[in-house]
């Protein structure tokens, strides 16, 4: 199985840079989790289907509702109260209402290469007007289907979804 290492500071740049973005496209006053998770997924898997690795190097958990970023989910519960995570003040970052992320900070940039931001943005084109539902139905694609409920997500299976080139493949 490929591993990569979580990197927290990549992590809380793409929550704050896609719910400031998701919120300016809704008018809403905060992004839903829901939807960070999927947007950060769809970019995910177009990173590595491109460049052989993901942009934080969280790995998806096969849940009800779609792939979830195991770790980001954490940090997002911890704020909420009901998780832990090991980022100092994140609280100073994000707040979080329900099921809703509000960013209290612009995302530092510079924590994202160009590549990770391009794919985020593609995903955030792609997903940002979808519904609950549609998310879900789009996320439930065969790297989903492949994994256990309640369990760990392939990264081959999410490049090999996001029609990956061989030589990337055998990389």
């Amino acid at each position: 199985m490929l591993r990569f290492v979580f990197n927290s500071e990549k992590a809380l740049a793409a929550i704050l840079y896609i719910s400031k973005q998701l919120i300016e496209h809704t008018g809403r006053t905060g992004a839903g989790i829901h939807h960070i998770a999927k947007v950060l997924y769809f970019a995910d898997q177009k990173h590595l289907a491109r460049y052989a690795r993901p942009i934080a190097g969280d790995h998806y958990i096969a849940m009800k509702y779609g792939p979830v970023p195991s770790k980001i989910y954490d940090m997002i519960k911890s704020i909420r109260g009901d998780g832990c995570c090991d980022i100092p003040n994140i609280e100073s970052y994000l707040e979080v209402r329900g099921h809703f992320v509000i960013p209290k900070m612009e995302a530092d940039l510079d924590e994202l290469s160009e590549t990770e931001l391009a794919c985020i943005n593609e995903s955030l084109q792609e997903n940002q007007g979808l519904s609950f539902e549609e998310l879900k139905n789009k996320s439930h694609g065969r790297a989903y289907a492949r994994a256990t409920k309640d369990d760990k997500i392939s990264y081959l299976n999410m490049a090999n979804e996001a029609k990956v080139d061989e030589n990337i493949l055998r990389y």
